[in-house]
């Protein structure tokens, strides 16, 4: 069985497309995981504004490039847009074998006219491991008009070539306030 729903979404999904695969044809095996981008423990990419609040994940994330606990990659597209992560968790690895690799967000963009990131007590105990743009909370993170982020914590053991931070491997137009690791970087 080649390709399957739920790979990018929440983890359940591919579990289910597992079993329905295996009874149909025994022989179809689906990975619980993917190699790909835009992979994570529950959206892969979104391209909405909005407040995410009180997500956590617990899963082993592995993919190749735009891979994060909670979301892959996460862009605001719409003028004045915003995107604020609140209560935000992630307890598992975060595994990528390219650029763009965080605990909470590989990639989280709010690049059109007046966005704005913004993110309060957010967390990741997870291990994270990237090439480039690895962070303990953001991979990249980018706002155009001066973001916001605030009691972000990160206790992880953060590996990577380059760009890499304990709470974010690369912030722009964002300011932090607050924030703390207890992890370590490599």
């Amino acid at each position: 069985m080649i390709g399957s729903a739920g790979v990018s979404a929440v983890p359940m999904a591919a579990r289910v497309a597992q079993k329905v695969g295996q009874e149909e044809d025994p022989s179809n095996f689906l990975l619980m995981h993917a190699m790909g981008p835009n992979v994570a423990g529950v959206i892969g990419y979104s391209s909405a504004s909005g407040t995410i609040e009180a997500v956590s994940s617990a899963v082993e994330v592995t993919g190749k490039e735009y891979v994060g606990g909670i979301f892959g990659e996460h862009k605001a597209t719409g003028d004045y847009s915003t995107i604020t992560y609140v209560d935000c968790s992630n307890r598992g690895s975060v595994i990528g074998g390219g650029n763009y690799v965080g605990g909470i967000t590989g990639n989280a963009l709010a690049t059109s006219f007046r966005a704005v990131l913004q993110a309060n007590d957010c967390s990741n105990t997870g291990d994270i491991i990237g090439k480039q743009y690895v962070g303990g909370i953001f991979g990249y993170a980018q706002s155009n008009s001066l973001g916001n982020v605030k009691a972000l914590t990160s206790s992880s053991s953060i590996t990577a070539e380059c760009y890499v931070g304990c709470i974010a491997g690369y912030l722009n137009m964002v300011a932090m306030n607050d924030c703390s690791n207890a992890g370590s970087t490599l």
